[in-house]
């Protein structure tokens, strides 16, 4: 159901004004689905890659919202 939610504020973030929200809510989900992949041993590949790829695209989605958010107070 999460992944339905963070797929529904993608599409909202077209809306003029969501897009930051959306940013912040998808980078926070990411994060938080990397981070409990992590300790899991004994991976297989595709899960492993569905670690690190949630740990590095959160990380990402959360730099360019804070940003977005930087230059939106500065601005």
């Amino acid at each position: 159901m999460a992944n339905v939610g963070m797929g529904l504020s993608g599409l909202l973030a077209l809306v003029p004004g969501w897009a930051l929200p959306a940013g912040f809510a998808g980078g926070v989900f990411l994060l938080v689905a990397g981070i409990m992949h992590v300790p899991k041993k004994n991976k297989n590949a595709k899960e492993a890659l569905a670690t690190w790829t949630d740990l590095i695209v959160g990380v990402t989605v959360m730099v360019l919202a804070a940003y977005g958010l930087y230059r939106a107070v500065a601005g």
